[in-house]
């Protein structure tokens, strides 16, 4: 093996590693109690967690109904879901852009017990430069039993530091 082919299998297993170390997902204990932006780097990428707080409290739906209040709130800083009967279910909406020259990668992910009840209209997008997307987060309550909900949504975006690897984005 040449000196460039050891170099050329260094890079891919950096790449590769770099990758993998990415892409895995963290078991959160904690959960934020206001948006939250947090930025991380390595060798290859950048990382931008915007973590929103989410909640909801199921109610039940056999209750008369001058007793089912119903609440939701529109602060776009958390994604709270108010009060909602089991086996109801609404949604919210979170807008994300790339106005950077090199495309994004984002994933949505969410956590908590409220997780198992969410569902995102689109995932592991790829975002060029201009690009926009409104992605709807899902919340089905009768995937839940009557109780408090609490968690996390986190809207996680990469970008490689080098535009040599702009066109392998997708993997990332």
């Amino acid at each position: 093996m040449g000196l460039k082919n050891i170099l050329l299998l260094v890079l891919v297993l950096i790449i590769g590693f770099s990758v993998f170390l990415y892409n895995r997902s963290i078991m959160k204990t904690e959960f934020t109690q206001n948006q939250t932006i947090k930025e991380m780097e390595n060798l290859l990428f950048r990382c931008e967690v915007v973590e929103y707080p989410s909640y909801v409290e199921v109610t039940n739906p056999e209750m008369n109904e001058s007793d089912i209040h119903v609440g939701m709130s529109v602060d776009p800083w958390e994604l709270n879901f108010g009060a909602l009967p089991l086996g109801s279910g609404s949604k919210k909406y979170i807008n994300i852009a790339n106005y950077e020259d090199n495309p994004r990668k984002v994933r949505m992910i969410s956590y908590g017990n409220i997780s198992s009840m969410i569902r995102f209209s689109e995932n592991n997008i790829v975002l060029r430069k201009g690009d926009e997307k409104k992605i709807t987060i899902f919340l089905n309550t009768s995937l839940g039993e009557i109780g408090n909900y609490t968690g996390e949504v986190d809207a996680i975006s990469k970008e490689s530091k080098y535009s040599f690897l702009n066109k392998f984005v997708r993997w990332f």
